[in-house]
Parts: C-alpha cells; sequence; structure tokens
C-alpha cells in the first residue's frame, strides 16, 4: 500500500546520495576545467614568453650589426693612424651599444653559443686594444720616459698589444656580419613557427632605447 509516508522515506532515500553525487561531479568538473585553462593560459604565456625573448634577441642583433659594420669599416683606418707614429697615437674604438647590451646579461639566454663566442672575441680584442692604447698613452705622461728604466720595453709592449687586439677585431669582424645574419634568419623562423602565421619581422623600434649612451665609449 502507498502511503505519504513510504513516498517521503523513498524521496529522501533516493535525492540525498542524487545530490551529493551532483556535487562532487559539479567540482570535480569546475576543478577539471579550471585545471585546463590553467594549462592552456601558462602555454600561452611561455608562448609570449618566447616571443618576447626572440623579439628582444634580434632587436639587440640589429644594433650590434650596425655598430660592427661601423667598428669593420673603421677599424683599418685606425689601425693606419696607431701605427703611423712609432709610438701609437690616440684613437678612439666607441663600442655603446655592446657595453650596453653585455651588462645586462641576457645575451648567454637569448643568442646561439657559437655567435656569443664570436661577438665575445671581437669585442674582447677591441677592449684588449684599448687597455693597451690606455696604458701607452698613460706612459707618455710621465716624464721624461726615455729615462725610466725598463719604460721603452713597456712602451714597446703596450703598442704591440694594442696592435694584435686590433688585428684580432679585423680577423673575427670580416664573418660576423654574416653570423649575424644567419642568427635573425634563424630566430625570425622560430617566431613565424610560434606565431603561426606569416613571417614577421621583429621591429627594432619596440624595446630599449640606446639614446643616452656610456660615456666612457672610447
Amino acid at each position: 500500500m502507498f502511503t505519504a509516508a513510504g513516498w517521503w522515506g523513498q524521496f529522501w532515500a533516493n535525492f540525498i546520495p542524487d545530490i551529493l553525487l551532483g556535487v562532487g561531479m559539479g567540482m570535480y568538473l569546475t576543478w577539471w576545467i579550471g585545471r585546463k585553462l590553467s594549462t592552456l593560459e601558462l602555454a600561452e604565456q611561455r608562448k609570449a614568453k618566447e616571443r618576447s625573448d626572440i623579439d628582444r634577441a634580434v632587436h639587440y642583433l640589429d644594433l650590434l650589426k650596425t655598430e660592427i659594420q661601423g667598428l669593420v669599416s673603421d677599424l683599418p683606418g685606425l689601425h693606419s693612424i696607431f701605427t703611423e707614429h712609432e709610438w701609437g697615437r690616440e684613437i678612439r674604438i666607441p663600442t655603446p651599444f655592446w657595453d650596453v647590451v653585455e651588462r645586462g646579461g641576457e645575451l648567454p639566454r637569448l643568442l646561439s653559443p657559437s655567435l656569443l663566442s664570436s661577438l665575445t672575441t671581437f669585442y674582447s680584442n677591441l677592449a684588449y686594444a684599448k687597455r693597451a692604447r690606455d696604458l701607452l698613452m698613460q706612459s707618455w705622461l710621465v716624464p721624461q720616459p726615455g729615462s725610466v728604466p725598463g719604460m721603452p720595453q713597456k712602451q714597446s709592449a703596450f703598442f704591440n698589444m694594442a696592435v694584435s687586439g686590433l688585428n684580432g677585431a679585423m680577423n673575427v669582424g670580416e664573418e660576423l656580419a654574416e653570423q649575424i645574419d644567419s642568427e635573425i634568419e634563424h630566430l625570425t623562423r622560430q617566431l613565424e613557427r610560434i606565431r603561426g602565421g606569416e613571417p614577421e619581422r621583429p621591429s627594432a623600434e619596440k624595446h630599449l632605447s640606446f639614446s643616452s649612451r656610456p660615456h666612457n665609449n672610447r
């Protein structure tokens, strides 16, 4: 015999498990959807970070290529000016862009090891030449340097060091622009794959401004 009490008992007997199951399923779906959204968001953040890194690397390379091309063009003349006198001569070797980006510490992460090695070798040779040039110029500020024991030998060593640094930079610099072009092409292809569209050359105007140059670029 069907009674109201029996109906209510059966209702509550089914209702409570259904509610618990529904709540459990709802909580699980909420967690699963949230996890999927978080995964997608993290993946998009990684892509955005990779795009930004590549864009910045190309920007740095554009700046460095312009600086290197100017230096490679000037180095033979600077070498002749310096060596036309036995005692050497004051020469300027400005490297403002390298000084800025190298101090930033990002280059090892952004550039290929082979290109980074070539850039480091090129600029290290220039730094070596500038240091030797400074030492040679300072030696001539000593009163009667020719009368100081060992000074002529030091001056000769400083002169040879400066010439060696200039020669080393010229040897590396001849192929460096081509290496930079190859790296930019490689990075641009990577950027195209990440964006999933037509290749787009990153703009050098999007990033750091180098209008304020270091004061010690000599």
